[in-house]
């Protein structure tokens, strides 16, 4: 390897790591207190990288705080990774196999740094992720709507489609709010 990558394996509780060159492993807490020992882990050992799967939202804690103590990171795609891993041999899949073969396959694939995203970024992702949840809601509860058989029933769910409108049209505003202050989105909006 040219680099020293630090590989991650991304849990709800736990952040398993793995540099190489070294091979050398250690388990970390996914919270503040881990992460910040993590970061100390990534330096001791001169870690150029340290790059993690996009795990469903768990990474971006670790994420954000490791770029906030100075330490570089990347995120990748988990499927090909894991193809990766297939590729190479590994089909044993266990927290530290799949932290060895991220640092690999950070390292085979050159991956580079991912800058974190801008609060305006951030937020915009956030309101995005909650509009499209209600939008499902809204579709599951008129389909709810459509088979009620009794008043009480139908009476239940309009109310219910009623807030998630609201709420939807409140987060649509936010978000045309947002694209609106600032210049390069309000012009990529508008062409």
């Amino acid at each position: 390897m040219s680099r020293t990558i630090c590989g991650v394996d991304v849990s709800k509780d736990w952040l398993d790591a793995h540099v190489e060159p070294g091979a050398t492993a250690e388990r970390f807490g996914n919270d503040a207190a881990g992460i910040a020992g993590l970061a100390g882990f990534c330096r001791d050992h001169g870690a150029e990288l340290a790059v993690m799967e996009a795990s469903g939202g768990y990474e971006r804690l670790a994420f954000l705080l490791l770029w906030q103590a100075g330490q570089p990171c990347g995120i990748v795609n988990a499927r090909n990774v894991r193809c990766f891993a297939e590729g190479i041999g590994f089909l044993e899949k266990t927290d530290r196999i799949d932290a060895a073969v991220i640092a690999r396959f950070a390292e085979a694939k050159q991956i580079m740094p991912t800058p974190p995203p801008s609060p305006a970024q951030a937020r915009l992702k956030a309101l995005m992720v909650r509009l499209s949840q209600l939008g499902a809601d809204l579709t599951v509860n008129k389909q709810r709507r459509s088979a009620a058989a009794d008043a009480e029933t139908v009476a239940s769910l309009e109310e219910v489609i009623a807030l998630l409108t609201r709420q939807s049209r409140r987060i649509e505003g936010e978000i045309a709010s947002l694209i609106d202050d600032d210049p390069l989105w309000a012009r990529l909006d508008r062409t």
